[in-house]
């Protein structure tokens, strides 16, 4: 599973005989570019959005880990893909699953999944709020991903409202 966090699809730039030379133009290659342009989605985003619903509807017998993992990088992935509602919607049902479950831990995912699609829609303080209501809620848990997650987002967040010393803080 934690292979799925790792679709990094380019091409990179052929070695020279020194790192100080540069690279001669001939052998010069572009880099493919997977970022999302104008809402509209590559081969490289279907793929992870496919593959990733395809292991979220696999979830069941993981551990609380690793599914909460899988919500995560779907989540996200949505987010990126310009599917913020249907981010939101994932939220909304994790956010029930914690509910009955009592689990800090997928509402703190699920959190952190909505302040992704706020951050997209612009709303940086909402983003931060949301951030930070899901890095309280992993307090005493040791889950390095979603810490780093909430780290990066509450940083990222202030630093678009204007505040930097907490966006540097955020990252300590």
């Amino acid at each position: 599973i934690h292979n799925a966090g790792c679709l990094v699809l380019s091409s990179a730039t052929p070695m020279t005989e020194s790192p100080n030379d540069p690279p001669n133009p001939s052998e010069r290659r572009g880099i493919r570019s997977f970022v999302m342009r104008a809402g509209r989605m590559g081969p490289g985003q279907t793929r992870a959005l496919t593959e990733l619903a395809s292991l979220v509807a696999r979830t069941g017998n993981d551990s609380a880990v690793e599914r909460r993992y899988v919500y995560a990088l779907y989540g996200q992935s949505m987010v990126a893909a310009g599917r913020s509602a249907e981010a939101v919607e994932l939220a909304e049902h994790l956010e029930r699953q914690a509910g009955a479950r009592r689990d800090p831990m997928t509402l703190a995912t699920a959190r952190l999944i909505r302040a992704n699609a706020e951050s997209l829609f612009g709303d940086a303080a909402k983003a931060n709020a949301l951030a930070k209501e899901g890095r309280a809620l992993l307090k005493d848990a040791e889950d390095p991903y979603l810490g780093y997650w909430a780290a990066i987002t509450i940083g990222v967040t202030a630093r678009g409202r204007g505040h930097l010393e907490e966006s540097l803080a955020s990252l300590q």
